[in-house]
């Protein structure tokens, strides 16, 4: 049998609360290593080859025993933390997910994270005295600072981008408390009270869970993803919640479309300033960012400078791949120093557009600003020089990965993600792996130069 033929593992299903013999974790890390080192090309981005490779051998040594399944979790978001490459993760084996709303204590509060401090956002223990806004300084007698860094050696990361990671760390911090530091029955949570206080939370998560079944709350159909808004002859605002097709599509609209309209709107009722609201923009696809420098600019020039791979098919480990990147026959390579480069790539040049804004422009970006919306302002920095707002975005300014392939570990059944293609974009060496610095990090001291009551959507 061959060790790929997952379906057909002992392991599966999973025991999640079993330890898992040493030698089918280090199988598993070892299967990854390789699929790496075969196919992703932004592997050594951030790391040496030699600096790669001690820090997967050091992993190996720590799967030598056996472990349990999170545990094995812990050592998988590791990996991807120091590879940081964006567009590479773990996600759970799809069985955890049951076992984890009925079977792990997680920590009862969702919180905050506000300048490096942790405020309970929402209560789901039955103890009436933890308000939202409460601030915790210690769980389970240990300083929040120290749990918080090691919440951060396991979550996302693109190059040295937003090294403070607290969109990320404050969104998932039950489950991945849960998952890389620890789950127990009673918590300890510290504040500025004169003791500590213990909180059972046996139960809970069933009474949550049951809560939301019982709400009868329908999720609220999501917003138009491209609202544009004429203020008056000072400013106009043009917000891209995605730049994703197949979700703007899904909310009846079209960004070549709309994005022609707000221009010629511009054209037509001429601004002084032009806001482009990129906050909470993941990505998508880098065309639709392409487009819009085009009316920004006023010569032809670069937008990706290279996108390049390190295999294009035939690969060893084939039969565990779950997701392919989408190589077509119309995608034409050269291979040059072992990378297949991707000549035809349809975003490696803009012309500028007939309508061009000559006025300022403005983009507000935050953590959540990556991708396609990360090389789009890294490119916009570069070539138009605008002013930034908002927190520093967690892209690096140097590129991306993209073109994601997929594989199920064998042995765990846990599913694994990660980069075939580099896109590059040439900015200084200092620039690299880091995110935007902007000109203004905090919106509210920017916005309070413009006291109008027609801004006050861009504080949302």
């Amino acid at each position: 049998m061959s060790q790929f033929e997952s379906n057909a593992h002992p392991l599966w299903p999973v025991d999640f609360e079993a330890k898992i013999p040493g030698k089918f974790l280090q199988t598993d890390y070892k299967i990854l290593k390789a699929a790496l080192e075969e196919a992703c090309p932004n592997l050594y981005r951030y790391n040496s080859q030699e600096e790669t490779e001690a820090f997967f051998n050091s992993q190996l040594c720590a799967l030598e025993d056996s472990l349990r399944y999170l545990d094995f979790i812990g050592v998988l978001a590791k990996t991807f933390n120091f590879m940081a490459c964006g567009h590479s993760a773990w996600s759970h084996h799809p069985d955890f997910y049951a076992y984890r709303d009925t079977g792990l204590y997680l920590f009862p509060f969702d919180i905050s994270l506000e300048e490096h401090k942790l405020f309970i956002k929402q209560n789901y223990s039955a103890d009436p005295f933890f308000k939202a806004g409460t601030e915790i300084r210690k769980i389970n007698g240990i300083d929040v600072q120290e749990h918080l860094k090691q919440l951060k050696a396991h979550t996302y990361k693109d190059g040295q981008a937003a090294p403070n990671n607290t969109v990320d760390v404050a969104a998932s911090f039950r489950n991945a408390f849960a998952n890389f530091i620890s789950q127990t029955e009673v918590y300890q949570v510290e504040g500025f009270q004169e003791k500590p206080f213990n909180i059972s939370v046996q139960g809970i998560q069933k009474r949550r869970l049951a809560s939301l079944k019982s709400s009868g709350i329908k999720k609220a159909k999501p917003a138009k993803l491209l609202q544009f808004s004429y203020l008056d002859s000072s400013m106009a605002t043009y917000r891209i919640t995605w730049f994703r097709n197949e979700g703007i599509a899904a909310r009846a609209q079209n960004f070549n479309h709309f994005t022609d309209s707000v221009f010629m709107v511009l054209q037509e009722k001429p601004v002084d300033t032009l806001v482009i609201d990129l906050r909470g923009n993941v990505g998508g696809w880098t065309a639709n960012g392409a487009k819009l420098l085009s009316y920004l600019i006023t010569e032809e020039q670069s937008y990706i400078d290279q996108v390049q791979f390190k295999k294009l098919a035939n690969y060893s480990f084939e039969p565990i791949i779950s997701h392919y990147p989408g190589i077509s026959d119309t995608m034409e390579f050269k291979e040059q120093d072992g990378l297949w480069e991707w000549l035809n790539y349809p975003s490696l040049r803009i012309k500028p557009a007939e309508l061009h804004f000559e006025g300022e422009v403005i983009i507000l970006i935050d953590e959540m600003t990556r991708s396609a919306a990360g090389i789009f302002s890294a490119v916009a920095n570069k070539s138009i020089q605008p002013l930034f707002i908002g927190a520093e975005n967690a892209s690096a300014q140097g590129g991306q990965g993209g073109m994601i392939m997929g594989i199920t570990l064998p042995c765990t059944g846990v599913p694994v993600y990660f980069s075939t293609a580099k896109y590059t974009v040439k900015v200084g060496p200092e620039l690299r792996e880091r995110g935007i610095q902007s000109d203004y990090p905090n919106l509210e001291a920017w916005l309070s130069r413009y006291p109008q009551s027609a801004l006050a959507h861009l504080k949302k």
